[in-house]
């Protein structure tokens, strides 16, 4: 098997109360709607590959579990761009959703 050369970028930076870590790519990206249903458990949109569909469910369940938050856009590479916002605290994820 031959495997394709991808371009990915992941930045971790302080950032509001808390850490962001960004994860980009160059593949194929996601429409709104196919991030929408991507992080649904069970739902594969690459049946390329083995898989059960359960890896951004468990991250997007994680991050509300630590009070985070998990967004899926268009990254500038072209592919996907998945944040994830951790905060350095119960007590400063509260003051962020209070504003």
């Amino acid at each position: 098997m031959r495997w394709a050369e991808a371009r990915v970028i992941f930045v971790v930076r302080r950032a509001e109360h808390g850490v962001r870590l960004r994860v980009e790519d160059d593949g194929p990206g996601m429409t709104r709607a196919q991030s929408e249903s991507a992080l649904a458990r069970g739902v594969r949109l690459d049946t390329s590959a083995a898989g059960s569909g359960l890896g951004l469910a468990i991250v997007e369940d994680l991050m509300a579990l630590y009070g985070g938050e998990l967004t899926l856009d268009r990254a500038p590479l072209g592919g996907l761009a998945a944040d994830v916002w951790l905060p350095a605290s119960p007590v400063s994820a509260q003051l962020e959703k209070s504003g």
